[in-house]
Protein backbone atom coordinates (compact mmCIF):
# COMPACT_ATOMS: atom_id res chain seq x y z
CA UNK A 1 0.00 0.00 0.00
CA UNK A 2 2.81 2.37 0.89
CA UNK A 3 4.54 1.56 -2.38
CA UNK A 4 1.38 2.33 -4.37
CA UNK A 5 1.00 5.69 -2.61
CA UNK A 6 4.63 6.54 -3.38
CA UNK A 7 4.13 5.82 -7.08
CA UNK A 8 1.04 8.04 -7.18
CA UNK A 9 2.91 10.88 -5.48
CA UNK A 10 5.83 10.62 -7.96
CA UNK A 11 3.49 10.62 -10.95
CA UNK A 12 1.64 13.66 -9.59
CA UNK A 13 4.91 15.47 -9.03
CA UNK A 14 6.04 14.78 -12.59
CA UNK A 15 2.75 16.09 -13.97
CA UNK A 16 3.01 19.26 -11.92
CA UNK A 17 6.62 19.86 -12.98
CA UNK A 18 5.75 19.27 -16.66
CA UNK A 19 2.84 21.74 -16.44
CA UNK A 20 5.03 24.38 -14.77
CA UNK A 21 7.70 24.02 -17.48
CA UNK A 22 5.08 24.17 -20.24
CA UNK A 23 3.49 27.32 -18.77
CA UNK A 24 6.93 28.97 -18.45
CA UNK A 25 7.74 28.13 -22.08
CA UNK A 26 4.45 29.65 -23.27
CA UNK A 27 5.09 32.76 -21.16
CA UNK A 28 8.60 33.13 -22.62
CA UNK A 29 7.22 32.87 -26.15
CA UNK A 30 4.55 35.47 -25.39
CA UNK A 31 7.08 37.89 -23.91
CA UNK A 32 9.47 37.42 -26.86
CA UNK A 33 6.66 38.14 -29.35
CA UNK A 34 5.62 41.28 -27.50
CA UNK A 35 9.23 42.43 -27.32
CA UNK A 36 9.70 41.92 -31.05
CA UNK A 37 6.53 43.85 -31.86
CA UNK A 38 7.58 46.78 -29.68
CA UNK A 39 11.17 46.93 -30.88
CA UNK A 40 11.94 49.33 -33.78
CA UNK A 41 14.69 47.90 -35.98
CA UNK A 42 17.19 50.62 -36.85
CA UNK A 43 18.69 50.40 -40.37
CA UNK A 44 22.44 50.34 -40.72
CA UNK A 45 24.00 53.68 -41.51
CA UNK A 46 24.84 54.00 -45.22
CA UNK A 47 28.09 55.80 -45.75
CA UNK A 48 28.70 57.84 -48.84
CA UNK A 49 31.80 56.91 -50.85
CA UNK A 50 34.80 59.00 -49.85
CA UNK A 51 35.58 59.88 -53.45
CA UNK A 52 32.91 59.81 -56.21
CA UNK A 53 34.23 58.01 -59.27
CA UNK A 54 32.31 60.17 -61.76
CA UNK A 55 32.80 63.93 -61.99
CA UNK A 56 30.97 64.75 -65.21
CA UNK A 57 28.64 63.13 -67.64
CA UNK A 58 29.47 59.94 -69.49
CA UNK A 59 29.72 59.86 -73.27
CA UNK A 60 26.19 60.32 -74.55
CA UNK A 61 24.39 58.81 -71.53
CA UNK A 62 21.15 60.67 -72.20
CA UNK A 63 17.94 58.71 -71.76
CA UNK A 64 15.54 60.52 -74.04
CA UNK A 65 15.36 62.52 -77.24
CA UNK A 66 13.39 65.66 -78.05
CA UNK A 67 10.72 65.74 -80.75
CA UNK A 68 13.18 67.02 -83.36
CA UNK A 69 15.53 64.12 -82.70
CA UNK A 70 18.12 66.02 -80.66
CA UNK A 71 19.59 64.22 -77.67
CA UNK A 72 18.31 65.76 -74.44
CA UNK A 73 20.84 65.83 -71.60
CA UNK A 74 19.64 64.74 -68.21
CA UNK A 75 21.07 64.68 -64.72
CA UNK A 76 21.60 61.05 -63.80
CA UNK A 77 21.99 59.39 -60.42
CA UNK A 78 25.24 58.08 -59.01
CA UNK A 79 27.13 61.34 -58.97
CA UNK A 80 26.79 62.02 -62.70
CA UNK A 81 25.91 65.58 -63.59
CA UNK A 82 25.10 67.42 -66.77
CA UNK A 83 28.10 68.94 -68.52
CA UNK A 84 28.01 71.80 -70.99
CA UNK A 85 31.26 70.79 -72.69
CA UNK A 86 31.86 67.73 -74.87
CA UNK A 87 30.22 64.64 -73.39
CA UNK A 88 33.03 62.57 -71.94
CA UNK A 89 33.34 60.19 -69.06
CA UNK A 90 35.63 61.33 -66.26
CA UNK A 91 36.94 58.87 -63.70
CA UNK A 92 39.09 59.44 -60.66
CA UNK A 93 41.41 57.03 -58.93
CA UNK A 94 42.04 54.65 -61.84
CA UNK A 95 45.52 54.12 -63.24
CA UNK A 96 46.33 52.48 -66.57
CA UNK A 97 49.37 51.20 -68.43
CA UNK A 98 49.52 51.29 -72.24
CA UNK A 99 52.00 48.85 -73.80
CA UNK A 100 52.36 49.81 -77.47
CA UNK A 101 55.37 50.15 -79.78
CA UNK A 102 53.55 52.36 -82.31
CA UNK A 103 53.94 55.94 -81.08
CA UNK A 104 50.80 57.28 -82.79
CA UNK A 105 48.55 54.48 -81.45
CA UNK A 106 50.10 54.83 -78.00
CA UNK A 107 49.53 58.58 -77.84
CA UNK A 108 45.96 58.32 -79.12
CA UNK A 109 44.98 55.93 -76.32
CA UNK A 110 46.76 57.98 -73.66
CA UNK A 111 44.96 61.11 -74.85
CA UNK A 112 41.54 59.43 -74.64
CA UNK A 113 42.30 58.12 -71.16
CA UNK A 114 43.43 61.59 -70.13
CA UNK A 115 40.09 63.01 -71.30
CA UNK A 116 38.46 60.60 -68.83
CA UNK A 117 40.76 61.87 -66.08
CA UNK A 118 42.54 58.52 -65.97
CA UNK A 119 46.27 58.59 -65.29
CA UNK A 120 48.22 56.49 -67.79
CA UNK A 121 51.83 55.38 -68.10
CA UNK A 122 53.34 54.11 -71.35
CA UNK A 123 55.70 51.28 -72.21
CA UNK A 124 57.26 51.07 -75.67
CA UNK A 125 57.71 47.30 -75.38
CA UNK A 126 57.05 44.28 -73.21
CA UNK A 127 60.32 44.54 -71.28
CA UNK A 128 59.53 48.10 -70.24
CA UNK A 129 56.05 47.05 -69.07
CA UNK A 130 57.55 44.44 -66.71
CA UNK A 131 59.74 47.11 -65.17
CA UNK A 132 56.77 49.44 -64.69
CA UNK A 133 54.47 46.85 -63.09
CA UNK A 134 57.22 46.23 -60.53
CA UNK A 135 57.19 49.91 -59.63
CA UNK A 136 53.49 50.84 -59.91
CA UNK A 137 50.04 49.49 -59.19
CA UNK A 138 47.78 49.57 -62.27
CA UNK A 139 44.05 48.91 -62.43
CA UNK A 140 44.08 48.07 -66.15
CA UNK A 141 46.76 47.29 -68.71
CA UNK A 142 46.33 47.61 -72.48
CA UNK A 143 48.83 45.49 -74.45
CA UNK A 144 49.35 45.56 -78.21
CA UNK A 145 49.36 42.09 -79.77
CA UNK A 146 51.89 42.76 -82.53
CA UNK A 147 55.10 44.20 -81.07
CA UNK A 148 58.74 43.64 -81.95
CA UNK A 149 60.91 41.44 -79.71
CA UNK A 150 58.01 40.34 -77.50
CA UNK A 151 54.38 40.13 -78.64
CA UNK A 152 51.38 40.90 -76.43
CA UNK A 153 50.65 37.32 -75.39
CA UNK A 154 54.24 36.65 -74.35
CA UNK A 155 54.30 39.99 -72.54
CA UNK A 156 51.34 38.97 -70.38
CA UNK A 157 52.87 35.57 -69.70
CA UNK A 158 56.04 37.25 -68.44
CA UNK A 159 54.06 39.77 -66.38
CA UNK A 160 52.21 36.89 -64.72
CA UNK A 161 55.55 35.30 -63.81
CA UNK A 162 56.85 38.51 -62.22
CA UNK A 163 56.70 37.73 -58.50
CA UNK A 164 57.35 41.27 -57.29
CA UNK A 165 54.60 42.77 -59.47
CA UNK A 166 52.47 45.45 -57.83
CA UNK A 167 49.72 44.93 -60.41
CA UNK A 168 48.66 41.34 -59.82
CA UNK A 169 44.99 42.39 -59.64
CA UNK A 170 45.06 44.47 -62.83
CA UNK A 171 42.64 43.79 -65.69
CA UNK A 172 44.41 43.07 -68.98
CA UNK A 173 43.20 43.91 -72.50
CA UNK A 174 44.81 42.83 -75.80
CA UNK A 175 44.76 45.32 -78.69
CA UNK A 176 44.79 43.58 -82.07
CA UNK A 177 45.03 44.87 -85.68
CA UNK A 178 41.73 45.55 -87.43
CA UNK A 179 42.34 42.76 -89.97
CA UNK A 180 43.35 40.15 -87.38
CA UNK A 181 41.34 36.92 -87.46
CA UNK A 182 42.46 35.53 -84.11
CA UNK A 183 39.45 34.25 -82.11
CA UNK A 184 38.74 35.98 -78.82
CA UNK A 185 38.83 32.67 -76.94
CA UNK A 186 42.55 32.39 -77.74
CA UNK A 187 43.26 35.59 -75.81
CA UNK A 188 40.79 34.88 -73.00
CA UNK A 189 42.59 31.61 -72.26
CA UNK A 190 45.80 33.60 -71.89
CA UNK A 191 44.18 35.79 -69.24
CA UNK A 192 42.97 38.81 -71.20
CA UNK A 193 39.62 40.29 -70.17
CA UNK A 194 38.71 41.32 -73.71
CA UNK A 195 40.05 41.74 -77.23
CA UNK A 196 39.99 45.33 -78.50
CA UNK A 197 40.38 45.94 -82.22
CA UNK A 198 42.47 48.84 -83.45
CA UNK A 199 41.91 51.68 -83.69
CA UNK A 200 40.67 51.26 -80.12
CA UNK A 201 37.54 53.35 -79.62
CA UNK A 202 36.66 55.69 -76.79
CA UNK A 203 33.66 53.59 -75.80
CA UNK A 204 35.86 50.50 -75.47
CA UNK A 205 38.11 52.41 -73.06
CA UNK A 206 35.11 53.65 -71.09
CA UNK A 207 33.81 50.11 -70.74
CA UNK A 208 37.22 48.91 -69.59
CA UNK A 209 37.39 51.71 -67.03
CA UNK A 210 33.93 50.83 -65.70
CA UNK A 211 34.99 47.18 -65.34
CA UNK A 212 38.15 48.20 -63.48
CA UNK A 213 36.38 50.63 -61.16
CA UNK A 214 35.66 49.46 -57.62
CA UNK A 215 33.58 52.40 -56.43
CA UNK A 216 30.13 51.82 -54.97
CA UNK A 217 28.78 54.41 -57.40
CA UNK A 218 29.96 52.46 -60.43
CA UNK A 219 29.09 48.95 -59.37
CA UNK A 220 25.60 49.85 -58.13
CA UNK A 221 24.55 52.27 -60.84
CA UNK A 222 22.93 49.85 -63.30
CA UNK A 223 21.67 52.67 -65.52
CA UNK A 224 25.16 54.09 -66.01
CA UNK A 225 26.72 50.68 -66.62
CA UNK A 226 24.03 49.90 -69.19
CA UNK A 227 24.79 53.09 -71.08
CA UNK A 228 28.49 52.31 -71.15
CA UNK A 229 27.93 48.72 -72.28
CA UNK A 230 25.37 49.78 -74.88
CA UNK A 231 27.69 52.19 -76.66
CA UNK A 232 30.64 49.78 -76.41
CA UNK A 233 28.67 46.93 -77.99
CA UNK A 234 27.40 49.24 -80.76
CA UNK A 235 30.94 50.46 -81.39
CA UNK A 236 32.13 46.85 -81.79
CA UNK A 237 29.38 46.01 -84.29
CA UNK A 238 30.13 49.04 -86.47
CA UNK A 239 33.87 48.56 -86.19
CA UNK A 240 33.55 45.20 -87.95
CA UNK A 241 33.11 46.97 -91.28
CA UNK A 242 35.41 49.90 -90.50
CA UNK A 243 33.00 52.52 -89.15
CA UNK A 244 34.09 54.73 -86.23
CA UNK A 245 30.94 55.20 -84.14
CA UNK A 246 32.36 58.00 -82.01
CA UNK A 247 33.42 60.01 -85.06
CA UNK A 248 30.12 59.42 -86.87
CA UNK A 249 28.17 60.70 -83.87
CA UNK A 250 30.42 63.72 -83.59
CA UNK A 251 29.93 64.47 -87.31
CA UNK A 252 26.19 64.59 -86.65
CA UNK A 253 26.40 66.78 -83.52
CA UNK A 254 25.65 63.74 -81.33
CA UNK A 255 22.25 63.51 -83.04
CA UNK A 256 21.70 59.75 -83.27
CA UNK A 257 18.54 60.08 -85.33
CA UNK A 258 20.35 62.23 -87.91
CA UNK A 259 23.14 59.64 -88.11
CA UNK A 260 20.67 56.81 -88.65
CA UNK A 261 18.80 58.81 -91.28
CA UNK A 262 21.97 59.44 -93.28
CA UNK A 263 23.00 55.80 -92.90
CA UNK A 264 19.61 54.65 -94.19
CA UNK A 265 19.78 57.07 -97.14
CA UNK A 266 23.29 55.87 -97.91
CA UNK A 267 22.04 52.27 -98.08
CA UNK A 268 18.94 53.12 -100.14
CA UNK A 269 20.93 55.02 -102.76
CA UNK A 270 23.58 52.33 -103.22
CA UNK A 271 22.10 50.44 -106.18
CA UNK A 272 21.21 53.50 -108.28
CA UNK A 273 24.36 55.43 -107.45
CA UNK A 274 26.74 52.55 -108.13
CA UNK A 275 25.07 51.98 -111.49
CA UNK A 276 25.40 55.67 -112.39
CA UNK A 277 29.07 55.67 -111.38
CA UNK A 278 29.75 52.62 -113.54
CA UNK A 279 28.09 54.34 -116.53
CA UNK A 280 30.37 57.34 -116.02
CA UNK A 281 33.40 55.11 -115.59
CA UNK A 282 32.94 52.97 -118.69
CA UNK A 283 31.67 55.93 -120.67
CA UNK A 284 34.85 57.77 -119.70
CA UNK A 285 32.87 60.79 -118.48
CA UNK A 286 35.56 61.88 -116.07
CA UNK A 287 33.85 65.07 -114.77
CA UNK A 288 30.67 63.19 -113.83
CA UNK A 289 32.72 60.34 -112.35
CA UNK A 290 34.69 62.78 -110.20
CA UNK A 291 31.51 64.53 -108.99
CA UNK A 292 29.83 61.29 -107.99
CA UNK A 293 32.97 60.03 -106.25
CA UNK A 294 33.08 63.29 -104.29
CA UNK A 295 29.55 62.56 -103.07
CA UNK A 296 30.59 59.05 -102.04
CA UNK A 297 33.70 60.45 -100.36
CA UNK A 298 31.65 62.96 -98.35
CA UNK A 299 29.15 60.31 -97.22
CA UNK A 300 31.95 57.98 -96.16
CA UNK A 301 33.55 60.82 -94.20
CA UNK A 302 30.28 61.70 -92.45
CA UNK A 303 29.73 58.05 -91.50
CA UNK A 304 33.27 57.65 -90.19
CA UNK A 305 34.24 54.92 -92.69
CA UNK A 306 37.88 55.86 -93.29
CA UNK A 307 38.87 53.14 -95.75
CA UNK A 308 35.97 53.86 -98.09
CA UNK A 309 36.71 57.59 -97.82
CA UNK A 310 40.35 57.05 -98.82
CA UNK A 311 39.34 54.86 -101.77
CA UNK A 312 36.82 57.41 -103.03
CA UNK A 313 39.39 60.17 -102.62
CA UNK A 314 41.84 58.18 -104.74
CA UNK A 315 39.24 57.75 -107.48
CA UNK A 316 38.47 61.48 -107.48
CA UNK A 317 42.17 61.97 -108.09
CA UNK A 318 42.11 59.43 -110.93
CA UNK A 319 39.31 61.34 -112.67
CA UNK A 320 40.88 64.76 -112.13
CA UNK A 321 44.14 63.52 -113.65
CA UNK A 322 42.27 61.86 -116.53
CA UNK A 323 43.48 58.44 -115.47
CA UNK A 324 40.26 56.51 -116.07
CA UNK A 325 42.11 53.28 -116.81
CA UNK A 326 43.45 53.25 -113.26
CA UNK A 327 39.95 54.01 -111.98
CA UNK A 328 38.60 51.03 -113.92
CA UNK A 329 41.31 48.75 -112.53
CA UNK A 330 40.49 49.82 -108.99
CA UNK A 331 36.72 49.84 -109.38
CA UNK A 332 36.10 46.32 -108.06
CA UNK A 333 38.07 47.04 -104.88
CA UNK A 334 36.09 50.15 -104.02
CA UNK A 335 32.82 48.44 -104.96
CA UNK A 336 33.51 45.56 -102.55
CA UNK A 337 34.24 47.99 -99.70
CA UNK A 338 31.12 49.97 -100.58
CA UNK A 339 29.02 46.79 -100.52
CA UNK A 340 30.53 45.77 -97.18
CA UNK A 341 29.70 49.18 -95.69
CA UNK A 342 26.11 49.08 -96.94
CA UNK A 343 25.64 45.52 -95.67
CA UNK A 344 27.01 46.45 -92.24
CA UNK A 345 24.86 49.56 -91.95
CA UNK A 346 21.72 47.66 -92.97
CA UNK A 347 22.44 45.03 -90.37
CA UNK A 348 22.98 47.68 -87.69
CA UNK A 349 19.81 49.59 -88.57
CA UNK A 350 17.84 46.35 -88.69
CA UNK A 351 19.00 45.37 -85.21
CA UNK A 352 18.17 48.77 -83.72
CA UNK A 353 14.71 49.47 -85.09
CA UNK A 354 13.57 50.83 -81.71
CA UNK A 355 16.16 53.59 -82.03
CA UNK A 356 14.26 55.05 -84.95
CA UNK A 357 11.50 56.07 -82.54
CA UNK A 358 12.47 59.54 -81.36
CA UNK A 359 11.02 58.99 -77.89
CA UNK A 360 12.99 55.79 -77.32
CA UNK A 361 16.35 56.50 -78.93
CA UNK A 362 18.50 55.81 -75.92
CA UNK A 363 16.07 53.87 -73.75
CA UNK A 364 18.52 51.27 -72.50
CA UNK A 365 16.83 48.73 -70.27
CA UNK A 366 18.50 46.90 -67.43
CA UNK A 367 18.45 43.13 -67.21
CA UNK A 368 15.31 43.07 -65.12
CA UNK A 369 13.33 44.88 -67.82
CA UNK A 370 14.54 42.85 -70.83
Amino acid sequence: MDKLLLVVIVIAAVVVIFKVLKDKKEQDKKEFKQSAENTEIQPEEIKEPEKPIFKKTIAYPESEVTADGKIQSKVLKGGIVKSDDENLMFMDGIKALVVEDEASDRQRIVDMLSEMNIAADIAENGLKSIQLIRENKYDMVFISYEMSRMDGVQTLRNIRKTEDSKSKDATFYIMIPEASKEPEIFFSKEGFKAMLKKPVGKFALQNAAAEAATSYLVKNDAETLNYIKYFYETEKVLQEFGMCYEEALKNHSNDLKALQTEAADFCDSYEDMSEEIMDSLYGRIKEDYADKMRILRKSAENLGVHELYEMADEHVDFAVKDNMDMAEEGWRTIELKWEETVSGLRSWLGKTDKLLNATQVLAVQDDSEK
